[in-house]
């Protein structure tokens, strides 16, 4: 998409992606709901605290993961999103 470069502070990198903090929780997600398949606490934080100015900070929240009939959950917490870039973006990561 030759737009989305506007969203890049650099042109190169998107400090919104969702990647680092993802991966870095998702094992105690997993641990969580082993330990506690009726656990409320697995919860992945996806806004960073205090962001820097910038052109892409992250529209999501948190994710939480619950089981119900042996099923899991998925409640995404989002503090924006938008119909043509962020909607399309999100849908494809949740």
């Amino acid at each position: 998409n030759k737009n989305i470069s506007q969203f890049s502070d650099d042109g190169l990198i998107f400090n919104g992606n969702y990647g680092e903090p993802f991966n870095s929780q998702l094992e105690y997600v997993v641990r969580n709901l082993e330990k506690d398949n009726s656990s409320r606490q697995a919860v992945i934080t996806i806004w960073q605290p205090n962001p820097v100015k910038s052109k892409d900070i992250r529209c999501t929240v948190s994710i939480q993961f619950i089981i119900r009939n042996n099923k899991i959950h998925t409640i995404v917490n989002m503090r924006s999103s938008d119909i043509i870039w962020g909607f399309c973006y999100d849908v494809l990561c949740f």
